[in-house]
């Protein structure tokens, strides 16, 4: 692909027409004449251009600046296949208008190529750009980490619910105890009177089928509690979708697409009203269960007194031995529901740890397939350059979101953070909490067992699914050799960040490049034996556009065109656009450009040199 033409209406640069060719193409002209703004213009009309570029927004604003209020500029790009497809944008439009798809070129200005070498983020992009690009591994790693959090979430709800029913549970052994004494006194009084024996053996029948009720009533306000939020839920998500589907607001072809609204809402609403006739079912049910309890509860009451009125005390007696029937009756029936709760949770985790499996996977094939990027770069651009890619060493990512997730929770959690992000990974530190593993986490961040217990506490309340899923990125490092040393990025000088990243940039080759001024800071001898060599390996392969003030550029570049620009002071405009070798092109380079005539006397001497 390779941008064919650039046209601007009103502005600094109204009626701009520039044509460009494949290949290298320079463009030239004093200061202050227009080469930044036609390249601050083209990234504009493209829509922002490379995803690399770090100040988008700042890049928009003086491209609005240039075009005026009601300017215009149109980009025509010319794609592998011989198509054309035309960008245009307004000063006024927050994205182009475009004939069809294409590659984002890469448009870098001289500070966006300092930055991109600094940031972490950026030198990882850098790297990315040469990944084949696979939307579908994207998307599945995004699938991925959200069931995984979602099922966390759940894993985190239905334990709490289980430590509440087994607390609840748990209190089976006392109670039982507490029965049997008090079943011991209600023998006692039934064995003073025999005349009290038949009310004696009504009364516990009548007790046996309220404790039977009970369990029943217990049973269904759990299954109300569910039923009422799930048809809420549901009435508010059929709500939701019946004020986006309007047949008379969608064009034809969006018709499947409304079908399948239109279908989807009709079954929520057969499951709507299903779950209403089972909420009504069950109400009806409680309902009737509390009535029976009320007559069975009257009729113990009545012999109860009976039995009052002939054994002092008995009544209270058996009241109270009723209540303790009535609760462990209602804990027994609980063992079955902690049972199930404990094999929906082992069924989550098992899901959770798949997909944990899948997800690593699919981060170590992504890891690999940035090494081999690095080890390709290296063969190329050693022994002055080299990158390493390092596995899952972001932790300063991971450090601020356990930050963020542990702040207000009372602990001095900032001594602590950088243990936990470089000792154990988010699934680890994830399946520690939920199983309450107290004594692991203390033994791995040397700390007291009390600490630890703190820590999974505070972790308890936390967004647990955001944690299981995280990404601790992979890291990329430039180096530079300077003499027998190779020094890290972050150790260089602006115009050695520069070394290390134009050459690593023109590697590119599916897209075009758009550089603006890249020889600031970088002194004539890099361009000459390192930049120059890296932009004619490409040159043959796509377009690549430089704005520049050094001769030996568009000279030793060989630049199939070179653009010189001039300015009345008012406008900017094109000048003449030709060939390296037209006997315009060298007075404007030998007059305009620092160091022209030099650049074409060692032009001279290259090539007699070949002769």
């Amino acid at each position: 692909m390779k941008i064919a033409r650039v046209q601007v209406e009103e502005g600094f640069l109204d009626g701009l027409d520039l044509r460009l060719s494949g290949g290298l193409n320079t463009i030239i002209g004093a200061r202050g004449t227009g080469k930044t703004s036609i390249v601050e213009l083209i990234r504009f009309g493209l829509g922002g251009a490379s995803n690399l570029s770090m100040n988008q927004e700042l890049s928009d604003q003086h491209a609005r600046e240039i075009l005026g209020t009601s300017g215009r500029v149109t980009v025509t790009l010319e794609t592998n296949d011989g198509q054309s497809v035309v960008c245009s944008r307004s000063a006024q439009e927050q994205n182009p208008r475009k004939s069809g798809e294409y590659p984002d070129p890469i448009v870098f200005s001289q500070t966006e190529i300092e930055t991109l070498g600094k940031s972490p983020s950026g030198r990882l992009k850098l790297i990315d750009r040469f990944v084949p690009e696979n939307p579908d591994k994207v998307d599945e790693e995004s699938i991925h980490a959200s069931r995984i959090s979602s099922l966390t979430s759940e894993i985190s709800y239905k334990t709490k619910n289980l430590k509440e029913l087994e607390a609840e549970w748990n209190q089976l052994p006392e109670l039982r105890k507490d029965l049997r004494e008090m079943e011991s006194r209600e023998e006692a009084v039934k064995e003073s009177s025999e005349l009290m024996s038949k009310n004696y053996e009504d009364l516990k029948s009548i007790n046996f089928r309220i404790s039977e009720n009970s369990v029943v009533e217990d049973h269904l306000k759990r299954i109300l509690e569910v039923s009422g939020r799930r048809v809420s839920s549901l009435r508010e998500l059929e709500q939701e979708w019946s004020k986006v589907v309007n047949p008379t607001t969608f064009h034809d072809e969006l018709g499947p697409g409304n079908q399948l609204l239109a279908d989807a809402i009709d079954a929520i609403s057969v499951a709507k009203d299903k779950l209403s006739k089972a909420d009504k079912y069950f109400r009806a049910t409680r309902a009737a269960r509390e009535a029976d309890r009320l007559v069975l509860e009257d009729a113990a009451r009545s012999l109860r007194v009976t039995i009052e009125r002939a054994e002092a005390g008995f009544g209270e007696v058996s009241r109270n031995a009723q209540r303790l029937r009535d609760k462990i009756a209602q804990l027994d029936s609980l063992s079955a529901l902690v049972e199930q709760e404990k094999r929906s949770i082992a069924h989550l985790q098992e899901e959770r740890s798949q997909r944990l499996d899948e997800l690593t996977a699919l981060r170590s094939r992504r890891f690999d397939a940035r090494t081999e990027v690095a080890k390709k770069l290296n063969s190329k651009l050693a022994p002055a350059i080299k990158i390493v890619v390092a596995n899952g060493d972001d932790t300063e990512r991971y450090k601020a979101e356990l930050a963020s997730q542990l702040k207000g929770s009372g602990l001095r959690y900032s001594e602590l953070i950088g243990p936990l992000s470089e000792l154990m990974e988010p699934r680890e530190l994830v399946e520690w909490v939920e199983a309450n593993d107290h004594q692991s986490l203390a033994d791995a961040l040397d700390v007291s067992l009390d600490r630890a217990v703190r820590l999974i506490s505070a972790l308890e309340t936390v967004d647990l699914g955001k944690i299981a899923s995280f990404d601790i990125g992979d890291t990329v490092a430039f180096y530079l050799r300077d003499g027998a040393d190779a020094k890290p990025i972050s150790e260089l000088s602006v115009g050695q960040r520069c070394t290390v990243v134009l050459p690593i940039v023109l590697q590119i080759t599916d897209t075009v490049i758009i550089l603006d001024q890249p020889e600031d800071h970088i002194d004539n001898a890099f361009i000459a034996e390192t930049l120059i060599r890296a932009i004619k390996e490409r040159a043959g392969d796509s377009q690549l556009l430089v704005t520049t003030h050094n001769a030996n550029i568009p000279v030793l570049g060989e630049s199939q065109q070179v653009t010189v620009l001039d300015s009345d002071g008012r406008r900017g405009f094109v000048l003449f656009s030709h060939n390296l070798k037209a006997g315009d092109v060298v007075d404007a380079i030998s007059s305009l450009m620092e160091g022209g005539k030099q650049a074409f006397d060692a032009r001279a001497k290259f090539y007699e040199g070949e002769g």
